[in-house]
């Protein structure tokens, strides 16, 4: 006896029910960039700290954030994990681009200046990447399981990231005399 029962949706279209593979590359890039925005910031805590003692608390905080954040969305990411990152990202670039509203230098954007840029850049590629996981269940399920196609290529870009976070480091490192704290000089033109 053969059945003449057309077979169900999802046996006539696979696609239907898979889940996408990229939103595992946007909470990749997400890490990253966060990742990264964290060893930027850790290399300011110095500078911060000879400007205002107040401004190298903050970077402390907002180093331990960033990366407290990557390490949330690689082990736990939820729904929670991932609206926290997309708040507190966008309120550390608002502050990277309105500035501080106390200290002395109130007001004072850092965004586009040499040692804002990299940082801002970084978590606003970050909340980009994490708002339609923050957005969507289906989406923050399918970033959960596996890397999906392609993971290997963002992998990869995620390590020339940190690389080049590294590298431009290095170069404001060797700008400073070679080492963290190393004698500055100041030229007044």
């Amino acid at each position: 006896m053969t059945s003449s029962a057309a077979p169900s949706s999802k046996e006539a279209d696979p696609q239907q029910w898979m889940l996408p593979a990229w939103p595992w590359t946007l909470r990749a890039v997400a890490i990253s960039c966060l990742l990264a925005a964290e060893i930027s910031n850790t290399f300011q805590i110095d500078d911060h700290f000879s400007h205002w003692f107040a401004a190298g608390i903050l970077t402390i905080v907002i180093s331990a954030a960033e990366g407290g954040l990557s390490v949330l969305l690689m082990l736990r990411p939820s729904e929670l994990a991932y609206r926290a990152a997309v708040v507190i990202s966008f309120l550390m670039v608002s502050v990277w681009i309105v500035g501080l509203p106390f200290g002395p230098d109130v007001g004072r954007s850092e965004a586009l200046q040499h040692t804002g840029l990299e940082p801002t850049a970084l978590l606003t590629t970050a909340v980009a990447a994490l708002l339609p996981l923050a957005a969507s269940p289906r989406l923050r399920t399918a970033a959960a399981h596996g890397r999906g196609r392609g993971g290997s290529f963002v992998a990869g870009a995620a390590v020339v990231l940190i690389v080049a976070v590294f590298a431009v480091l290095a170069d404001r490192l060797t700008n400073l005399g070679g080492a963290v704290g190393g004698p500055r000089v100041i030229h007044l033109h």
